[in-house]
C-alpha cells in the first residue's frame, strides 16, 4: 500500500471510524508516506473515539485502482474493550461506501 497525505483542499476521500458502544475505543493506524528525501515509512497515529461518535482517521486524493479501503492502512490495531466486541478492519464489507458534496467516504464502524 502506498498512500499519500493530501494538501488542504486536494482530499476527495475520507476514511470515516464510528464507534456505537458506550464505551471509548483506542486504536493505533499506521499509513505509508513515500518521500524523495526518506523514501518509504510507516508513520503510525494513535486515535480515541468516544461512545457514540466518529472521527476521520485519514484524508487523500483517491486514487482509481484503489477500490480496497482496508489497504489504505498498512496496519490498524484496535485495543480490546471489556465487553465490546470489534469488528475487523481488514475485512473490506466492514467499510460502508457513500458520497457527499462530491467526496468518497468509507465508515468502518469499530464494534459489532
Amino acid at each position: 500500500m502506498i498512500g499519500c497525505i493530501a494538501l488542504p483542499g486536494e482530499a476527495n476521500t475520507a476514511f470515516i471510524l464510528k464507534n456505537t458502544s458506550e464505551k471509548p475505543i483506542n486504536m493505533t493506524i499506521g499509513v505509508i508516506k513515500c518521500s524523495q528525501a526518506f523514501g518509504c515509512q510507516e508513520y503510525k497515529n494513535t486515535f480515541m473515539v468516544k461512545p457514540n461518535d466518529s472521527t476521520i482517521a485519514r484524508q487523500t486524493i483517491f486514487k482509481k485502482d484503489s477500490e480496497k479501503p482496508q489497504s489504505w492502512f498498512a496496519s490498524f490495531e484496535i485495543f480490546p474493550v471489556d465487553q465490546v466486541e470489534m469488528n475487523d478492519p481488514k475485512k473490506p464489507e466492514n467499510w460502508i461506501k457513500s458520497s457527499k458534496d462530491k467526496i468518497q467516504i468509507y465508515t468502518f464502524t469499530l464494534n459489532k
